[in-house]
């Protein structure tokens, strides 16, 4: 993310999250422990839905926008620095969103993060991060005394920041070597995270599980590839190439079968998550407490993880966190004390130059690209907007399952959303923002139904849009 402190991580120490020596029992105990997603407390549809919506705020409100979380009643919260801009209202118009007018932006508070994240922090501290309910950077410590201190020596407004009362000791999962949903390296252990393709067909995990060059083997103990990337200590991921004797597929192993990778939009906070991993099973437990958040492991600090109440034990690391709709969110990272971080996994994605396999493309190579242009598509509707929205084709149409393809040639601070429809209402499936010069697009594979093009803006401008049916 724009906010992570990079300039400011420590040296680590080449430590291993989630491997350990080769003298453990089997882990077949723990592929029991499953608990199926649909049992999360938030309703999947709806926390999706939420998600995107957040998403699209967060595009649309640039520099006044101060972060989104899920309250304990299930409403989308959404807080801003400038309540009177157009595009809240216009967006928020359908969709069920509560405005909180606050004082400082995101980016503010990532400031300030990142400005902690420059002196040595005190033992006591465990960790610090944005904390958009309350629109401060939260400081969890054992010492608030030294924690306070600790601020006072820098230039941070002591008003932006708050200390909770914490004893988590965060370090990073190291076990011995177990059976079960793991692949190997030298003398450790550590657990997939997502299906990747692109440059490379492989997978992404935790960085500081193993080292490029070095050889890998799959569950089965079976060669399975090489590390050919990884970014530890400053981030937290890898890159693993698999040789011809692997498959790369949608799934995530639930110990009681598999769900498919749909796509990876960033939850919010409050989001209910769930967690896959070669020591602990499957489980659908906790939710995502904050982001960006500045961890101190004894071999360190890292910023921009992801802090959360999901369980996780040694042996855990680099496996898949995902959102009960099956929206890839990132990998294991350490944790202790009751809580979880992990490294996000879009971060990971776009600085290795690789794209997630999803149920869409079902581990099939990378689809052709897509026209440069939007006259490229079967269908165009072009039109005039001054904050407002509008809709093609008239009335919508009806599509077989299969792939919807959209492109938008549009000024900045224009969106399009793809629609469907559920009884008498719509909801948006998926959606890209207008760059200016530059045409965007997605692909989206859906069910068959009744679709439509929701053109929005809260701006003025002309627009083209394309569409290319299933």
């Amino acid at each position: 993310m724009s906010s992570r402190p990079k300039q400011a991580i420590a040296a680590f120490a080449s430590a291993a999250i989630a491997f350990v020596p080769l003298s453990t029992a089997d882990a077949s105990d723990s592929a029991s422990t499953g608990v199926a997603p649909e049992t999360s407390d938030t309703s999947v549809d709806s926390q999706h839905e939420a998600s995107l919506t957040a998403e699209a705020l967060e595009a649309a409100m640039g520099e006044s926008y101060a972060g989104a979380w899920i309250d304990d009643a299930g409403d989308l919260n959404v807080a801003t620095t400038d309540p009177a801009d157009s595009s809240v209202s216009i967006l928020t118009a359908d969709a069920e969103v509560d405005v909180v007018p606050v004082e400082r932006s995101l980016s503010h508070l990532g400031d300030i993060t990142a400005e902690l994240a420059d002196t040595d922090a005190p033992e006591s501290v465990a960790s610090w991060g944005p904390d958009a309910p309350t629109n401060q950077v939260v400081v969890f410590t054992s010492d608030t005394d030294a924690a306070s201190e600790w601020v006072a020596a820098t230039d941070v407004d002591p008003q932006a920041v708050r200390y909770e009362v914490s004893h988590e000791d965060p370090e990073l999962f190291q076990s011995d070597i177990r059976g079960g949903d793991a692949y190997y390296f030298g003398q450790g252990r550590c657990s997939i995270g997502f299906a990747v393709t692109g440059a490379v067909d492989g997978y992404v995990s935790a960085g500081h599980c193993g080292s490029p060059g070095q050889s890998v083997q799959g569950h089965n103990q079976q060669s399975q590839g090489t590390i050919v990337e990884n970014n530890f200590p400053g981030d937290d991921y890898n890159l693993v190439q698999i040789n011809q004797n692997w498959h790369v597929t949608p799934l995530v192993n639930t110990y009681s079968g598999t769900m498919e990778v749909e796509g990876s939009t960033a939850a919010p906070v409050g989001a209910d998550l769930c967690r896959s991993g070669s020591t602990s099973g499957f489980t659908c437990q906790g939710e995502i407490l904050q982001h960006d958040t500045c961890v101190t492991y004894q071999e360190g600090t890292v910023c921009g993880l992801t802090r959360t109440t999901v369980p996780a034990s040694p042996g855990d690391s680099g496996g898949s966190i995902i959102t009960p709709d099956g929206q890839a969110q990132g990998m294991t990272s350490g944790g202790g004390g009751g809580v979880m971080y992990y490294q996000p996994v879009n971060e990971a994605l776009q600085a290795l130059g690789v794209s997630l396999v999803t149920e869409d493309n079902g581990g099939d190579p990378p689809p052709d690209p897509e026209p440069d242009g939007c006259e490229d598509y079967d269908e165009t509707y072009s039109g005039s907007l001054s904050q407002g929205s509008a809709y093609h084709p008239e009335g919508g149409y009806t599509a077989g399952a299969g792939t919807h393809e959209v492109c938008l040639s549009a000024p900045q601070g224009f969106i399009v959303f793809l629609e469907r429809q559920f009884g008498n209402q719509w909801f948006y499936v998926n959606y890209v923002t207008g760059a200016g010069d530059t045409d965007t697009s997605f692909q989206y594979n859906g069910a068959s139904g009744t679709y439509r093009l929701h053109v929005q803006t809260w701006g003025e401008g002309n627009y083209t849009v394309g569409l290319n049916r299933p």
